[in-house]
């Protein structure tokens, strides 16, 4: 079963409970932008941090697409 994100997808973590510490960054709902695809694992970009080193292979599974950025409240 493939992964169906392409690069510039945004997309959230929609199982932070299931994590091996790499996900504590992208927790439930925070959005983040897909800058790499690999087999299982997407790379993404947090996007309410100002910081651009907040970049992380995540397994895409933990992940789904959201139709536009969210707002971060």
């Amino acid at each position: 079963e493939g992964m169906n994100f392409n690069i510039g997808d945004i997309v959230w973590c929609i199982d932070p409970n299931n994590n091996d510490g790499r996900y504590v960054i992208t927790y439930y709902h925070r959005p983040c932008e897909v800058v790499k695809v690999r087999k299982d694992e997407i790379r993404v970009k947090v996007l309410d941090e100002n910081d651009d080193d907040f970049e992380f292979w995540v397994y895409g599974k933990f992940f789904q697409r959201v139709k536009s950025k969210a707002t971060v409240i």
